[in-house]
């Protein structure tokens, strides 16, 4: 079967027969980002009862829930394999209740303490790593050569031709050398894609000239969330958003030559 990661942005805008209609022939997978996503969103007055109607939009249809990325990329590091099983087959067994009982009011879903840290403090620290990295003096040459744009799909471009001219290994051979993993991870690897992916915003800040000490957390964690949904394309066959600024671009960019985009 066909599969499917769902971001907010589509959950959001689309009714439950318009998902059934789009969605069908699709596994969907949510993923536990969006539910942190949902949970610690500021413009929701009642999270629970908002996941709640989220939820009811898609009952009745093939749902699993997703392990969450930091786990995963983490288990890439311990065994030095990619990652091949991405459910949580616990997550989706309480999900299949939830819509057995029949659409929620409200659902109260602990977000855990892991995923957190890393949204909220590890990854955006690694990310304005990256950032004042690119803002070395050597390479101030590299990006004088490259064409400003604030269109994400010529930023993505203009990034895979640096990428290109470092060498096809260069993040796998990093990763492995600060890690200390036995081989390269690639691409297909959700370590690689994850790291690509926030290297890419990073390039993205430094190419419009913004300096790390500028850039709010909380931007920062809009950001690596957004990435999560397109890192995980390398275990699925279509993404389901509305974001066609960033979302859009970076799934056709980064997720697999054949990767579907539903709702743009």
């Amino acid at each position: 079967m066909r599969t499917a990661v769902i971001d907010l942005s589509y959950l959001r805008t689309h009714q439950a027969e318009h998902i059934a209609q789009e969605l069908r022939g699709y596994r969907v997978m949510i993923t536990a980002e969006l539910i942190y996503e949902i949970m610690t969103s500021s413009d929701q007055c009642d999270p629970s009862a908002f996941l709640g109607m989220l939820l009811g939009r898609l009952r009745g249809m093939d749902v699993v829930q997703l392990r969450c990325i930091v786990e995963l990329v983490k288990e890439e590091v311990r065994t030095g394999e990619s990652t091949a099983d991405v459910v949580d087959y616990d997550a989706s067994q309480r999900l299949a209740k939830i819509f057995e009982q029949g659409p929620p009011s409200r659902v109260t879903v602990e977000v855990s303490q892991d995923v957190r840290d890393s949204f909220e403090h590890k990854e955006p620290s690694r990310l304005r790593e990256a950032l004042d990295r690119m803002w070395d003096p050597e390479f101030d040459e590299i990006f004088r050569q490259v064409p400003g744009s604030q269109d994400t799909s010529a930023q993505v471009r203009s990034y895979l031709a640096l990428m290109e001219q470092l060498g096809p290994s260069s993040i796998g051979s990093r990763i492995a050398a600060e890690l200390g993993m036995s081989r390269n991870p690639g691409s297909g690897w959700l370590i690689y894609e994850w790291e690509r992916l926030r290297n890419f915003v990073a390039f993205r800040y430094r190419l419009n000239g913004t300096l790390s000490s500028t850039i709010p957390d909380k931007s920062l964690a809009n950001n690596l969330v957004d990435l999560h949904y397109v890192a995980l394309l390398s275990h699925a066959d279509a993404i389901a958003t509305c974001d066609c600024k960033l979302q859009k671009p970076l799934a056709l960019a980064f997720g697999q030559g054949n990767t579907v985009v539903i709702g743009c």
